[in-house]
C-alpha cells in the first residue's frame, strides 16, 4: 500500500511527508478489509498530525500500524510520539524502524531512522535499578508502571517517557515496596536504589506447628492422692490425723450413750421433784414415815404415791447413767474406718411419755 504525497508541508513535518512517500513494510499479510481500514487511518492521522493533534494522530498510526505493518507508518508513528513528548516510546520505535528498513534494504529509511535516534539520544531519560546486597537473595519481582522488568535489564540504562511512574518490588513470603519516579524532560540517568525487602516470617524457618496439648492426667482410686503428677496412698490415721473416722456404729453407739444420759438427767430431777413432793405430804399427815399412824389418811395415801413415783425415777434415773456412760465409753473405743464416703446422718431422739421412755433412731443405715 501506498501513502500519497502532500502539499507543502511546514518545516518540522518534512521527514513525516518524506516518509508517507514510501510504501508500507509489509509484515503479514493482511486481508483486503484490514488494508482499507489501515489506509483510512494512516490519513487520518497526518491530518491530525499537521493540525498538531498528537493525543489524536498517534492512535491513529498505532491502530494502523497494527492492522497493516509497515515501515513508513512506523516512522510516522515515533514521530507523533516524539512530537507528543513521549521520548523514550519514540526512541524504541525509532529503533525498530531502523531494524525494518535494513532487513528491506531501504536506506531513505534507514537514514531518517538514524537521524532521529542521533538527534533524541541525549534527550531520553534512562532509568537502572540498584539492588541492595541483602535482597538480592530473595527472588524478587520489578514492575514499572505494572510491566515486570527483565532481571538482565535492571542494571541496564533503559529509555523512560518523562512523567510520574510507579515502582513496585515483591518477593514471596515478604513486604512489597513502592515507590514513585517522577522523571522530567532533561533526559539524563535515574538510578532506583531497590531496599532489603521486610520479610514477614523468618528467613529459612517454617512456621512452627503448634506444640501438643498434655495428657489428661488419669483419675485416682479412691483412698489415693496425686502429687507431683503421680497418686500415692494417703496417709494412714497413725501417720496424720484426720485421714481416718468414726464407725457408724461408734455414732450409733454415742448417740445411745448421749441420749441415756439425758435421760438419766431428766429422770433424776423428777425423781427429787416426786421425793420433794412426798415429804410435804408426809408432813400434812402427820406422821413420821409411811408405817406410822397419821392423822390424815389421804395425805398418807398422797404421800406413798409420790414416794414410790420418786423411787421409780430413781432407779430410771440410775439405770439411764450407767447405759449411757457405757454407751459413750465404747463408742469412743469404738475401731475407726478409712473415710471413703460421707458418714451416715443419724438422729437420735428421746421419748418420754406417761409410765414409758423410749429412744427413736431416724437415718440411713449401713449396708
Amino acid at each position: 500500500m501506498t501513502r500519497p504525497p502532500l502539499a507543502r508541508r511546514p518545516p518540522t513535518l518534512a521527514l513525516a511527508v518524506a516518509v508517507m512517500l514510501l510504501p508500507r513494510l509489509v509484515r503479514a499479510e493482511p486481508n483486503e478489509a484490514e488494508r482499507r481500514q489501515a489506509q483510512a487511518l494512516f490519513e487520518q492521522g497526518r491530518v491530525l498530525l499537521e493540525a498538531q493533534r498528537y493525543a489524536e494522530a498517534c492512535p491513529a498510526f498505532a491502530e494502523s500500524q497494527r492492522l497493516d505493518p509497515g515501515g513508513g507508518t512506523l516512522l510516522n508513528l515515533a514521530l507523533c510520539h516524539e512530537k507528543q513528548g513521549r521520548l523514550a516510546t519514540a526512541y524504541t520505535e525509532y529503533q525498530d524502524a531502523l531494524s525494518a528498513a535494513r532487513a528491506d534494504k531501504r536506506p531513505e529509511r534507514e537514514r531518517l531512522a538514524l537521524l532521529h535516534l542521533e538527534a533524541l539520544e541525549g534527550k531520553v531519560a534512562r532509568v537502572r535499578f540498584e539492588i541492595a546486597s541483602g535482597a538480592k537473595g530473595a527472588p524478587i519481582t520489578i514492575e514499572l508502571d505494572g510491566t515486570k522488568v527483565p532481571e538482565l535489564a535492571w542494571s541496564t540504562p533503559t529509555p523512560i517517557d518523562p512523567g510520574v511512574h510507579r515502582i513496585v518490588v515483591s518477593a514471596p513470603g515478604h513486604r512489597s515496596w513502592q515507590s514513585q519516579l517522577d522523571v522530567g524532560a532533561d533526559g539524563g540517568e535515574r538510578v532506583v536504589s531497590v531496599p532489603r525487602l521486610e520479610a514477614l516470617e523468618s528467613q529459612g524457618e517454617a512456621p512452627k506447628p503448634p506444640a501438643p496439648r498434655p495428657a489428661e492426667p488419669a483419675a485416682c482410686l479412691a483412698g489415693e492422692r496425686r502429687v507431683g503428677g503421680r497418686c500415692v496412698t494417703a496417709p494412714s490415721a497413725d501417720r496424720g490425723a484426720g485421714e481416718r473416722r468414726f464407725a457408724t456404729a461408734s455414732w450409733v453407739l454415742g448417740g445411745v450413750g448421749v441420749t441415756a444420759l439425758g435421760v438419766s438427767a431428766v429422770t433424776g430431777a423428777m425423781a427429787l421433784s416426786a421425793s420433794s413432793t412426798s415429804e410435804d405430804a408426809k408432813r400434812r399427815a402427820g406422821c413420821v414415815s409411811e408405817r406410822q399412824f397419821c392423822r390424815d389418811a389421804s395425805a398418807l395415801a398422797e404421800y406413798r404415791d409420790d414416794a414410790e413415783r420418786a423411787r421409780s425415777f430413781a432407779w430410771i434415773s440410775t439405770g439411764a447413767l450407767v447405759v449411757g456412760s457405757g454407751a459413750v465409753v465404747a463408742a469412743w473405743l469404738w475401731p475407726r474406718e478409712r473415710a471413703s464416703r460421707p458418714a451416715a446422718a443419724i438422729a437420735l431422739t428421746p421419748n418420754l411419755g406417761p409410765g414409758s421412755l423410749f429412744v427413736s433412731l431416724r437415718g440411713p443405715w449401713p449396708n
